[in-house]
Formats: structure tokens, C-alpha cells, sequence
């Protein structure tokens, strides 16, 4: 299935999308997040997880498997950089997803990292541009088969791209990623 927004649309979402199985064409719109970084606090979080005792993990778009979105802005309304208490609200997340893709998509303001890969298989990434996100450009913990063509950092708070390849088993590397 697929989906498309209007031309040039304006949408305010302030709550994670997340796309199983749909391409969604954004044709040159921009979705804005309006929420402050002091919204409530979620008290189901542990305090010790690096979000409890500030709330809760909201990015803007989740991939899941055989999705993708293209030709899109991602605006977080207000300043960028770094915020320990939103550190993992990313632009794009791809976590267990396998055949997924990105295509033209500008992100600003992103408190988290623009683009981040957990678990991800089969990813196609082209023509991303990062402005003033609070983390890195994009990170990879566990990711394979991974091709990005075109990825432009500007006024990142850490890095431009991070490998996270953290885990103990040889599945948890980052492999054929270019």
C-alpha cells in the first residue's frame, strides 16, 4: 500500500508514525513536531534508562519492514542540539526492519540522531540533509546490508555518523554498510 500528502502540506504530528509495510510520499511536505522539551514526564519509564525522568520517546517516523517515505521535511519546532532528556527521538528509526528505504528527506531541529538503525536489513537510503540535530548525523547499532547515498550533516551536537556495534555475538555487528 502507499499513501501520499498533499503538495507543499503542512501537518503538526506530535506523536511517532510508524509505517509497517506502506510507502508514504510526503510530495514536498513538512511535518512539524510543536511539543516543547518539557512536556510531562511518563512515570512507566525506569529513571535510569536515560528518558525516565524526562519523558517520553517520541520521534518522528519509524520504518518497519517493507516501508519507505520519500520527498518530505521533518521540522521540530523550536531550537536543535543536544537534550539529555530527548537524546533518543530520532528523524527516522529503522529497528528490526528489513526491505526498507528513505529518498529525499531534509530534518531539522531533530533533538535525537537524524537517521538511526537498529537491527535494520536491507535499507536504501538517498538524498538525506541533517540540520541542527542534538545527537549524530545518523547512528548504526546492529545493521546489515545498509547502502546510503547522499547524506549531507550540518550544525550536528556530536558527530556526523556513529557506529554503535556494541553487542556480544557476531549478530550484533554492522555489516555490508556503505
Amino acid at each position: 500500500g502507499g499513501g501520499r500528502l498533499q503538495p507543499g502540506g503542512c501537518y503538526i504530528v506530535n506523536q511517532k508514525l510508524v509505517l509497517q509495510g506502506v510507502s508514504l510520499d510526503g510530495q514536498g511536505s513538512e511535518i512539524r513536531s510543536t511539543r516543547d522539551a518539557n512536556h510531562p514526564k511518563d512515570p512507566k519509564l525506569e529513571p535510569h534508562d536515560g528518558r525516565g525522568e524526562c519523558g517520553l520517546h517520541q520521534g518522528f517516523i519509524e520504518l518497519k519492514s517493507n516501508s519507505s517515505v520519500k520527498n518530505l521535511r521533518l521540522l521540530r519546532v523550536g531550537p536543535g542540539g543536544y537534550n539529555e532528556c530527548h537524546y533518543a527521538e530520532h528523524g527516522i528509526e529503522i529497528r528490526g526492519a528489513t526491505n526498507t528505504a528513505a529518498t529525499n528527506i531534509t530534518m531539522t531541529n531533530i533533538w535525537g540522531d537524524c537517521i538511526y538503525f537498529q537491527g535494520a536489513q536491507g535499507s536504501e537510503i538517498k538524498d538525506l540533509d541533517c540540520v541542527s540535530n542534538g545527537r549524530q548525523g545518523g547512528a548504526a547499532a546492529k545493521a546489515r546490508d545498509v547502502h546510503i547515498d547522499g547524506f549531507k550533516v550540518r550544525k550536528s551536537s556530536r558527530s556526523g555518523f556513529d557506529f554503535e556495534a556494541n553487542g556480544t555475538s557476531a549478530e550484533d555487528g554492522i555489516y555490508n554498510f556503505e
